[in-house]
């Protein structure tokens, strides 16, 4: 998920009820054990902006971190648990590819572990000095002022961009939305930009004594830089947003090579997987899945395809009526933001068919 009320793009959280009320600060982590010396932090669902899931993998040298989150104060609570579950220090950060909800708090481990070296894609590298740095020292705050005004207009008047009166339940929600941004403008303030030190382009393997961490790319996928982090002995793996609960994110993504990414993710000697988002799962049934969904997506899009059609032309030729099913079931939650992802993904093999891939990026202005 890049750096975005997600709500503007109907992906509002990842929860399928928003809470009850709002704390002061809304934003909070789930801690989890996920076994042989692998901890993570689970972003608390259910927000319009999203913080990606930060693992924490121990060695007998020191530990490597993979992504560092969306939220300054909530990455300055996961360094304090750290502290409290080892002493031995960070010795590297991975990003598993740019959106800012995965890389936000890599200054703050930059500061608290000093002699830590940051590990990412080389296309994500390039990419955070592209995209994320402008959003230091101002920008971020700019950014979502710039983008939740829409929604501040809505909630002052009561009303959608077409003079038409929003419902009370989609107006409390978007009040909700209203108080993330504020929450999130606050911690914008607090933004600073660290970027990579280590770039590869196929793998890497980092050494912590006892146990190798690999981190591989295998094709572009939810990104073009997408990091997986493989540990062999732990039969591990962790996807980055290539895989994400309860629904996937499309936005900018690539259709066809994603299929293939999922599938050799499948093939992994691995029945232990922690996505991007949600929660750290024990089977690959969910992955299987989402693997089914993005070939059918793409064999769908292929089949129907002819030079020169438009982007509708090819949406009327795609069904997912019986994946959504699967996803969603009765939920409304989960079948709106379903349905946005499938509005981009099919939005992104319209464009890699007809030859006009639209760049990776975040908006400006």
């Amino acid at each position: 998920m890049r750096l975005a009320l997600a709500a503007l793009v109907a992906l509002s959280g990842l929860a399928q009820a928003a809470p009850e009320s709002t704390p002061a600060y809304p934003f909070a982590f789930e801690e989890v054990d996920a076994g042989a010396g692998v901890h993570v932090f689970i972003d608390t669902p259910g927000h319009a902006i999203v913080s990606g899931n930060s693992v924490v993998i121990e060695g007998a040298r020191g530990l490597v971190v993979v992504d560092t989150g969306q939220h300054p104060r909530l990455t300055r609570m996961m360094i304090e648990r750290i502290r409290a579950i080892t002493a031995k220090p960070v010795l590297y950060v991975v990003n598993t590819h740019w959106h800012n909800d995965h890389v936000a708090g890599n200054a703050l481990y930059a500061g608290a572990y000093p002699g830590a070296r940051f590990v990412a894609h080389s296309f994500t590298a390039a990419m955070l000095e592209q995209e994320i740095a402008p959003y230091a020292h101002g920008g971020c705050t700019r950014f979502l002022e710039r983008e939740s005004a829409p929604l501040r207009a809505m909630v002052d008047s009561g009303k959608s961009a077409d003079g038409k009166a929003i419902p009370a339940a989609r107006l409390a929600r978007l009040g909700e939305v209203v108080v993330d941004a504020d929450a999130g403008g606050a911690e914008c303030r607090e933004f600073d930009f660290r970027g990579a030190d280590i770039a590869f382009d196929e793998r890497v393997t980092l050494k912590l004594g006892d146990r190798d961490v690999q981190v591989l790319f295998l094709g572009r996928a939810n990104t073009a830089g997408d990091a997986i982090v493989y540990l062999p002995e732990a039969r591990m793996v962790i996807t980055g947003d290539v895989l994400v609960h309860p629904f996937p994110f499309a936005t900018q993504s690539y259709i066809h090579e994603w299929a293939a990414v999922l599938r050799r993710i499948e093939a992994m000697d691995a029945d232990v997987i922690i996505p991007g988002h949600g929660p750290v799962m024990r089977d690959k049934q969910y992955l299987h899945l989402v693997g089914d969904l993005m070939e059918s997506i793409d064999a769908q899009a292929r089949k129907a395809w002819r030079p020169g059609m438009a982007l509708e032309d090819l949406r009327a030729h795609v069904d997912l009526a019986g994946y959504r099913a699967r996803f969603a079931g009765d939920s409304a939650f989960i079948g709106a933001n379903f349905d946005a992802m499938a509005h981009s993904a099919v939005d992104r093999a319209w464009q890699e068919l007809a030859g006009r891939l639209e760049a990776e990026g975040l908006p400006r202005g």
